[in-house]
């Protein structure tokens, strides 16, 4: 029989191997799981995917008009999955 083929993604800490199968929403205990801490010096995530899936992970990016119609994207705050687990809106880009 062929080995198992490893999980999509693994962070071993203290000796404890955490990992992803993949499927799945991200909830709070897999994202501290997976993620360096907030606390740590010089983290910065990047979060892409559809709107749902950034709102549910950082929190909605927030468009604006301006007066020609031209449409930005503003950050906003960082809510969601990072936001509980404490990541500042500097530790956090959504695209």
């Amino acid at each position: 029989a062929e080995p198992a083929a490893p999980p999509p993604a693994a962070r071993s800490t203290g000796g404890t191997v955490f990992a992803s199968t993949g499927a799945g929403r991200i909830d709070d205990t897999l994202a501290r799981a997976m993620l360096p801490s907030p606390s740590e010096e010089d983290v910065f995530i990047l979060v892409c995917g559809t709107d749902g899936f950034v709102g549910d992970m950082a929190g909605p990016i927030e468009r604006v008009y301006d007066a020609a119609g031209k449409k930005t994207k503003v950050q906003g705050p960082t809510l969601g999955v990072l936001g509980r687990l404490g990541f500042r809106p500097e530790q956090v880009f959504k695209l």
